[in-house]
């Protein structure tokens, strides 16, 4: 990420020039006065006073564009975060979907699914399946009249939008048999 660090320097050092102009103002606006006013009217004094006021508010508005400009350099950091952060979770959606979309559809089920152990960063299918029957055709798919397809000699259950092997609910029949490939290899 970019480091701002030059900007804030310099807003430093403006800011410090702002307030001295404000205190300059402040002290040569009081010392004109006081000095005017013996020998001028009341006009003279007031003008001496403007001059100095004039001289805080020009260090009051510098302070002002330095702290916009410290808002500004903060919301470029903090947008790089963001940028970041984004970044990151891309490419964690990216490495989800280069997996072989066989990982169970929920935490709950992940967490199921590994046997309960929560400091596993992916999710397998560890469930015991039926031994195979064996099949004329490796990829030999029968339809049972109790809504379940019976793939490789394993039972793939359709309930509800899921298809269940072993407990485990998949998204599709293609996911449900994808991981009955990946567990019979």
């Amino acid at each position: 990420m970019r480091s701002y660090e030059v900007a804030r320097n310099v807003f430093s050092f403006i800011e410090f020039c702002g307030w001295a102009l404000v205190v300059i103002g402040g002290v040569v606006g009081i010392g004109m006065a006081a000095s005017v006013s013996e020998y001028g009217g009341a006009g003279a004094t007031v003008s001496s006073l403007l001059v100095g006021g004039s001289i805080a508010f020009a260090g009051l508005v510098s302070v002002a564009f330095v702290q916009a400009g410290r808002a500004t350099v903060d919301t470029a950091e903090y947008t790089q975060q963001m940028l970041q952060i984004a970044r990151d979770q891309l490419e964690v959606s990216r490495q989800g979907l280069k997996q072989d979309d066989t990982s169970p559809q929920s935490y709950v089920t992940a967490v199921e699914t590994d046997g309960g152990n929560k400091t596993s960063g992916k999710a397998t299918f560890t469930e015991e399946l039926p031994e195979p029957k064996p099949a004329s055709n490796d990829h030999s798919v029968t339809q049972n009249s109790d809504d379940s397809i019976e793939y490789r000699g394993v039972n793939i259950v359709h309930v509800g939008g899921n298809y269940l092997v072993g407990g485990t609910p998949y998204r599709s029949v293609d996911f449900a048999k994808k991981a009955i490939d990946r567990s019979l290899k």
